[in-house]
């Protein structure tokens, strides 16, 4: 399936929670910095919505659990901009940019429809709990000098796991369990 004749490299692909649908990202060709957004009706492959965001790259995608939300972490250069664009995933258009310092990745707790990102503040990374309703920052796990590659949560949703550039990081909702590092 070749989303656009537009497209040059296809930066995320992920499935609906009910695998019903798949999301699909690209950069096009134009001289116009967009990255270009569809979604298609799976297994039949044929597009049901499409939209373009201002970007140049995106570096991570997530849906929501219960498929409201499209999360896609990126990056533009006119305007220089960083941070997650929030998607309303039925309509691929844009709900809110959640500005960040730094992003790496994305992942939403599943049922609880809260977005993870991973940012920085005076090179301090965080893991940043948003809320994507409201995009108010309810909570954050600080990761010290370290960068964060990406996250998992827990199939108990008990744990929030970070991996990072000096090892594996665990917290439970509350606070820090267990630093794995890699020596």
């Amino acid at each position: 399936m070749t989303p656009d004749p537009d497209a040059r490299t296809v930066l995320a692909a992920l499935f609906s929670p009910n695998g019903e649908k798949l999301y699909v990202s690209w950069n096009n060709s134009s001289a116009k910095q967009q990255v270009s957004v569809a979604c298609f009706s799976w297994p039949d492959k044929k597009r049901v919505v499409s939209a373009t965001l201002d970007a140049e790259l995106v570096y991570d995608a997530a849906i929501s659990s219960d498929g409201r939300f499209l999360a896609l972490a990126f990056s533009s250069y006119s305007p220089v901009q960083v941070g997650v664009a929030l998607l309303d995933a039925a309509t691929c258009t844009l709900i809110r940019i959640v500005p960040t310092q730094r992003i790496c990745s994305v992942s939403f707790v599943p049922s609880r429809s809260l977005l993870i990102t991973s940012d920085s503040e005076n090179d301090i990374e965080c893991c940043r709990l948003i809320d994507p309703d409201s995009g108010d920052e309810l909570g954050r796990f600080l990761v010290g000098n370290r960068r964060v590659f990406g996250f998992d949560v827990s199939a108990d949703r008990r744990y929030l796991a970070a991996a990072t550039s000096s090892g594996a990081m665990v917290w439970e909702w509350e606070g820090l369990v267990s630093t794995f590092g890699l020596d």
